[in-house]
């Protein structure tokens, strides 16, 4: 079954077993098809991680720590930090997806060794539709890079559960 996220101007289908990676720019497709994987077995390296509790009032250039983790194969991201260490070579893909808490706007900045390079920003909501922000990146990463997401809006607050960092190495 395929899953499917938008990204400025473009779509990226993935399927839950992670077997494979379709990605849609201006009308093109783009199959990524990752050889390293047969059948459903699991990625060599992946994860998954949400915020497990509200975080309220947090200051510009705080690493957020997403401290409940879905799965973490390859043990890249480290929760106590918030920080996915590369433990392998390739092209990576990341995804954030944040959701304001307690009338707050937020913004974030997909970080990559010291330097933002995606952003995400979400407002309160309106007429009681939740607004997220959400933002993906591939990035080629040598084994030791580091890849985090941090607050980049003033007095954020985050919904648990809907705010997320995830990644995948999709080719070596």
């Amino acid at each position: 079954m395929w899953s499917k996220l938008k990204t400025l101007g473009s779509w990226i289908f993935y399927d839950c077993h992670i077997t494979g990676l379709l990605v849609f720019i201006n009308n093109d497709i783009f199959n990524c098809c990752l050889p390293f994987v047969s059948g459903t077995d699991p990625l060599e390296v992946e994860f998954y991680a949400y915020l497990g509790t509200e975080l309220s009032h947090v200051p510009v250039g705080t690493t957020l720590k997403f401290d409940g983790v879905g799965n973490n194969q390859g043990n890249g991201y480290d929760n106590s930090t918030g920080v996915f260490t590369c433990p392998s070579s390739g092209l990576y893909l990341f995804m954030v997806y944040i959701m304001p808490h307690e009338g707050s706007e937020v913004s974030v900045s997909l970080m990559y060794n010291g330097q933002g390079f995606a952003h995400a920003a979400a407002e309160p909501s309106f007429n009681g539709q939740d607004i997220t922000g959400a933002t993906a990146r591939a990035f080629r990463l040598n084994k030791g890079d580091r890849v985090w997401v941090e607050v980049i809006n003033q007095d954020s607050s985050f919904w648990h559960s809907y705010t997320s960092f995830s990644g995948l190495l999709i080719h070596r």
